[in-house]
């Protein structure tokens, strides 16, 4: 492995300049894999210090069980849904108040509800049940002088260095859009759409992007907001029903009393629509949280899925090259959409590795979440591999767009979805890692790989005459480039990277992409790799595979039964690249590749 040159990770917040080139000042992407772990109030363990803290920050939620709001959960529970839970619950809830009526932390309610022997009841509530019980019981709390504690953040106080560096590129990308306006300090608007609960992280990411040096404001659009609008026009009388529709859409209770700043500010918004488009043409950054992206797309997209009037305004921004939206995990994933080379792109919702490789994908469905608890997935498996057929807000078109890639195992779940919709690439971020994407003309796109490891590329060969199951995967690490033009992918591995390759004459002695693997006499299957598409054993594996002699590895995933074996193999224009980071509390083996076959199998066990 190559370990010089090494960058030193105290020169991971460039400065402006190193932004003026062509690629920074035609970037108009900004998508992260998630896994952004930053230091606040809320999370002291992301913290090198805790100093910044104040008395007055908030630090956890409380909750109490009072009478009131044991009457405020039952209320408000879904109409003839899990009645005898329902039941049950409430005379939990009323053994639990007599034994302690006081302000309780998320663990001491946790340990009083067991206590009272509803661990098992607690665990079979499906996930909307489960919440809108905190969020019942959940306190609204101020400080001293009466004002809403808030959670406050610390870029400069987070232990991980790379998501600092993401959040300080993402401003600083953005500052290139303001100087074009002649500003010198870009403004930023946060939306948290993507969220069960908007309000929550409105705090967080105010104080993020306020630390890095933007002029920060929320944009209070959700799906609540946008069905409202739809059903009950944008009339003001109709905002005095954000509440209910809240409760509806959302599944949310008690926001208004837990963050009534927040509810006050969606209220004004909502009476005046047109406040959304003047601050997104004023804005030059937008930048979407994670959760779950068909509530981001709700939020922006029509009952009919034409794009609403704030989706449209960010369109114009972007093409106008006067905006850069980012995202992360959710927020990232709900990008995907449009048609590329005649075909639609599908924006991915669920699933999981081994599930969606013997299941398929499902379009158009999505289980709830936890509805394996009360019996409510009907065919679904509460893990099914599922999408949009429709695309997401469709402002990334080149492919489909997932997160939390290696670190969750999702090579398999991205691989079957584009060869079950037949499109031609895909697209896994990595956690704590974003692929800027930058275009003057949409037929030729640059990317480049900012952050802590990579993204994983699928490109569906099928259409080139490749066999069933098999398809061309690359992984493009921290500071590579990627190109795509007419269809056709290159990778530039970044110059502190040590580059080889295997001859084509060697490659083909192995197997080719578009013929049957026959398995080479270096073959090796990986040992000590139990599940592959557990964790990080996918990423690991071709790791050791990129900086070995081998040409192919097999490996083997399981479910229901059923074997899953994959080969990996170096095919025909085979590239790789090698590098390392270090620092004092950092180092990171990197190895860029192009050109790797993944080709499964599947088999009984039983």
């Amino acid at each position: 492995m190559l370990r010089t040159p090494s960058i030193l990770l105290a020169g991971l917040v460039f400065s402006f300049s190193g932004f003026a080139d062509e690629f920074g000042q035609n970037a108009k992407l900004f998508l992260v894999g998630g896994g952004l772990k930053t230091c606040s109030s809320m999370s002291p363990s992301q913290c090198l210090s805790d100093d910044f803290i104040h008395e007055s920050d908030k630090s956890r939620p409380l909750y109490q069980v009072s009478k009131d709001n044991i009457d405020f959960l039952f209320q408000h529970w879904p109409q003839g849904h899990l009645e005898h839970q329902k039941h049950s619950l409430k005379r939990l809830l009323i053994d639990m108040r007599r034994d302690n009526p006081g302000v309780l932390t998320k663990s001491q309610l946790r340990s009083l509800w067991v206590a009272n022997g509803g661990k098992k009841l607690v665990n079979q509530l499906a996930d909307r049940e489960f919440y809108l019980l905190l969020d019942a019981l959940e306190l609204g709390l101020v400080d001293d002088k009466g004002f809403r504690r808030q959670e406050r953040a610390s870029v400069a106080n987070t232990r991980n260095p790379f998501s600092k560096e993401v959040f300080n590129r993402f401003t600083q990308f953005a500052a290139v859009k303001a100087k074009i306006k002649q500003r010198t300090k870009p403004k930023i608007l946060v939306v948290t759409a993507s969220a069960r609960d908007p309000f929550e992280a409105v705090d967080f990411y105010q104080s993020v992007f306020a630390e890095t040096g933007a002029e920060v404001s929320w944009l209070p659009i959700d799906a609540a907001l946008n069905t409202l609008w739809q059903q009950q026009g944008t009339e003001v009388a109709a905002c005095t029903q954000l509440e209910q529709y809240q409760a509806e859409v959302l599944g949310t209770i008690k926001r208004k009393f837990v963050y009534p700043d927040h509810y006050v500010n969606q209220q004004q918004w909502c009476r005046e629509p047109a406040a959304f488009i003047n601050a997104i043409e004023q804005a030059d950054g937008l930048f979407i949280n994670g959760g779950d992206q068909s509530l981001t797309l709700q939020a922006f997209k029509n009952k009919d899925g034409t794009d609403n009037a704030l989706l449209k305004a960010i369109r114009k921004q972007l093409e106008q090259n006067q905006l850069i939206v980012g995202g992360t995990s959710a927020g990232t994933a709900v990008m995907s959409g449009g048609v590329y080379q005649q075909k639609q792109v599908p924006m991915i919702t669920n699933g999981r590795s081994e599930v969606a490789l013997l299941r398929g994908a499902k379009a158009d469905v999505l289980p709830s979440a936890g509805c394996n608890k009360d019996n409510q997935c009907g065919e679904l498996l509460n893990d099914d591999l599922t999408y949009n057929s429709q695309g997401g807000m469709g402002l990334f078109k080149w492919g489909i767009m997932d997160t939390h890639f290696s670190e969750r195992g999702r090579q398999g779940r991205l691989v079957k979805l584009v060869t079950d919709t037949q499109s031609r690439f895909a697209f896994g971020v990595d956690e704590a890692t974003a692929l800027v994407v930058s275009w003057q003309s949409k037929e030729q796109l640059e990317m480049q790989v900012v952050g802590q490891t990579g993204v994983f590329v699928v490109e569906n060969k099928l259409a080139d005459g490749g066999k069933k199951n098999q398809v061309l995967t690359h992984f493009a690490t921290r500071d590579d480039r990627m190109r795509l033009q007419a269809g056709k992918l290159t990778i530039d591995f970044a110059s502190w990277k040590q580059a080889s390759s295997v001859s084509d004459e060697q490659v083909k002695a192995t197997t080719s992409v578009t013929e049957s693997v026959t398995l080479p006499v270096t073959l090796s299957r990986s040992a000590g790799v139990n599940d592959i598409f557990t964790g990080e054993n996918y990423l690991k594996a071709a790791h050791n595979l990129c900086n070995s002699a081998d040409k192919s590895q097999m490996f083997t995933s399981h479910f229901q039964g059923k074997q899953i074996e994959l080969t990996l193999t170096k095919a025909e224009h085979w590239q790789q690249a090698s590098g390392a980071i270090e620092s004092d509390n950092t180092n990171k083996d990197y190895c860029s590749y192009q050109n790797m076959a993944f080709d499964y199998q599947l088999r009984y066990t039983n």
